[in-house]
């Protein structure tokens, strides 16, 4: 407890990324077509920094998981599931 002189370690910043990446990704497959718009992305996970989006997809693309579809002024960033 608190008045027992031990902390609480600092959270996991790899085990919140973790978590989020499996949000990610379960938005992905439940997207229509496979297709996901990263800023529906960005506010549907309520995340803080676009950039922890960016941190998944780039992981995602580099172990093929998902491909850059395209970047459109009304669409903006859209992602495809390549299951």
């Amino acid at each position: 407890s608190a008045g027992d002189g031990h902390q609480q370690p600092p959270p996991d910043p790899t085990e919140g990324q973790g978590l989020l990446t499996q949000r990610f990704v379960r938005l992905l497959q439940e997207a229509e077509h496979g297709e996901l718009d990263l800023g529906h992305a960005f506010k549907v996970l309520a995340v803080k920094h676009i950039r922890r989006i960016y941190d998944i997809t780039n992981v995602l693309e580099g172990i093929v998981v998902i491909s850059f579809l395209t970047n459109s002024p009304i669409n903006g960033l859209i992602y495809k599931h390549l299951s």
